[in-house]
């Protein structure tokens, strides 16, 4: 995929620079649409520890799906709603009929009640995962379908255009990434049904 960029563009391999922004553009913008089309996903177990309430995430995850306890569901709530659940009630067990959650850090979170024995892969996590990075040229989107990843190619073009104010050749790239992702949503769609996320332009393009 590199290579169509830089063809696309007259971009010589000699020129480092500029095929290093190459990579770089093709693995924001993948990152991007497999976060907003929900296109690879993940499934880890977390350990919990007596005592603490943080629960490490497991290092790809870029957003939580589902967690589950055995056969009940963790349910997310704002921090406030945590505080005060905390407050409340801060001695239940974690076999509690209600399990809450929330976002601590990117890397953890925090859960209620409070373990209160050490458990090894306690809780089922399902979550988006964020996908491998091109490591060179030759480098393959694994988490697109083939007939989809000339979609990384127009956006990269895009924003590669768009910086040297090439605006005629930026329209029609973006034109055409955005109507080959209306194709993918479609395709996705056939098989997951409609997702809000999925809705409006890149975050990247988003001013």
């Amino acid at each position: 995929m590199q290579t169509m960029v830089l063809d696309r563009l007259s971009i010589s391999t000699a020129e480092t620079a500029k095929v290093t922004q190459v990579t770089t553009l093709l693995n924001l913008h993948y990152q991007d649409l497999c976060l907003r089309l929900g296109l690879n996903k993940g499934y880890d177990t977390l350990d919990v520890t007596a005592g603490t309430a943080t629960v490490t995430l497991p290092s790809d995850c870029v957003k939580i799906l589902s967690l589950r306890y055995g056969s009940r569901v963790i349910e997310p709530v704002s921090w406030q709603e945590y505080a005060n659940l905390f407050a409340a009630d801060d001695d239940e067990s974690i076999s509690a009929n209600h399990l809450y959650y929330f976002m601590q850090s990117h890397t953890t979170i925090r859960i209620l009640p409070i373990p209160d024995t050490t458990v090894a892969d306690a809780i089922d996590c399902w979550y988006l995962a964020r996908p491998t990075a091109f490591a060179s040229g030759s480098s393959t989107p694994s988490a697109i379908p083939s007939e989809f990843h000339d979609i990384l190619v127009e956006y990269t073009i895009y924003k590669l255009a768009l910086a040297e104010e090439e605006i005629g050749l930026a329209n029609s790239a973006l034109q055409e990434a955005l109507r080959r992702e209306g194709s993918l949503r479609t395709w996705l769609g056939a098989f997951e049904g409609s997702d809000d996320n999925r809705l409006g332009l890149p975050a990247v393009f988003r001013r």
